[in-house]
């Protein structure tokens, strides 16, 4: 069975955010925490958020303490205490700390805490393309990031790269530019903006840059916006009977956000800062562990269904619901779906060529290219119609 089929144990990490600062340096023209909170979380509060994590993941094998922001480093003394009080007695069981940041305050004493601490504490970077891209999306921000403090200390950490609608023509050549710092990457489209149909046809213009691209790289890993699952989706077209929703992440289940307030959360797009009413409430009304509590009817027709990665958060966020999808973005999703379907088309012609593929068996490649033509037969005449 394909690695992107198997089923892991959901239950072998807990993730526990904690917002340290809803405070940041930059004004990205996408952030979603619109009424930021003006508190730091007390260290006090900290450590019983990490001693009762401690003691309620008995189901649990690992846990991950995640330290979000805001810009995270804008609270470092916080993080930097909380930290090394964490690693100064034995734990219960394994656990990392990591944090995610805009990497424009990592210089001085702060960059050489990280680096000293490097082994037990993950630094990841948001960029959002080529300098253009990052200025443009991130208050002018990019010669004031180290990159290659980055790549040169966590180089299993992938950047995470948003695309806004300002940036959206320059995609394919963002994809490049990280790729060329030889990172891995993951990339999404910004929640909580106003995704115009203008915007449609550029990013079908793109991602057909992207694919040809990856043709002409097939030693790449190639990035989820042209890498949908389509072994799974394959698989799932061939065997309906034995398909099982699931939510896609962990929020309010394996994953618990904590925000300035001292307030628990499923993730941190059900925080006040969201403008979202009354998230912690949600805690208290829906059995997160249940996928079906997520399933939107109005999706039940679509072929892209059993692999579509619906955001929880970002729904509750939109319509006030935690299952119905915002329909402005299907669209988009659609248009990715169509661009893998080409690649892998291609790269079907010669497997043993590309990254992807060559460690494939023949049940594997069958369930892709079964995929492929379900996604051209109901989805190819729409996407071009963009």
């Amino acid at each position: 069975m394909t690695k992107d089929i198997e089923v892991k144990n959901s239950k072998k990490r807990r993730i526990i955010q904690i917002t340290i600062t809803e405070k940041c340096n930059l004004n990205c023209v996408y952030c979603y925490e619109k009424q930021k909170d003006p508190q730091f979380l007390s260290l006090k509060k900290i450590k019983e958020i990490i001693n009762s994590s401690f003691e309620e993941s008995n189901e649990y094998s690992e846990i991950e303490f995640d330290f979000h922001g805001g810009e995270p480093a804008m609270a470092f003394n916080v993080l930097k205490e909380a930290c090394e009080w964490l690693w100064s007695k034995p734990r219960s069981k394994p656990y990392i700390c990591c944090t995610t940041t805009n990497g424009t305050l990592i210089h001085g004493e702060i960059k050489d805490w990280f680096l000293k601490n490097k082994e037990k504490f993950v630094l990841g970077l948001s960029l959002d393309g080529t300098p253009e891209m990052q200025n443009i999306n991130r208050s002018n921000s990019f010669n004031d990031i180290d990159i290659d403090f980055f790549r040169d200390n966590w180089p299993f950490q992938g950047i995470k790269m948003t695309i806004s609608p300002q940036t959206m023509p320059m995609v394919s050549e963002g994809i490049k530019y990280i790729h060329e710092l030889g990172f891995k990457f993951s990339a999404n489209l910004a929640y909580g903006v106003e995704w115009k149909e203008s915007c449609l046809s550029i990013y079908r213009n793109e991602l057909k840059k992207i694919v040809e691209y990856y043709l002409s790289n097939p030693d790449l890993e190639i990035n989820k916006l042209v890498n949908l699952p389509l072994c799974t989706l394959g698989y799932n077209l061939s065997f309906p009977n034995s398909v099982k929703k699931s939510k896609y992440c962990g929020a309010g289940d394996s994953m618990i956000c904590y925000a300035p307030n001292g307030k628990s959360y499923p993730c941190q797009l059900f925080m006040p800062s969201t403008s979202v009413e009354n998230g912690d409430k949600v805690f208290n009304k829906v059995d997160f562990s249940n996928a079906q509590n997520f399933v939107d009817p109005a999706c039940k027709d679509c072929v892209l269904d059993t692999i579509c990665a619906t955001c929880c958060g970002h729904n509750y966020m939109q319509t006030n619901t935690l299952y119905t999808r915002p329909k402005d973005l299907c669209k988009y999703r659609k248009i990715e779906a169509v661009a893998s379907s080409y690649l892998f088309a291609s790269m079907l012609l010669e497997p043993k060529k590309y990254l992807m593929l060559k460690d494939l068996n023949e049940i594997e490649l069958a369930y892709i290219a079964k995929a492929i033509s379900a996604i051209q037969e109901n989805l190819s005449d729409e996407v071009m119609s963009y």
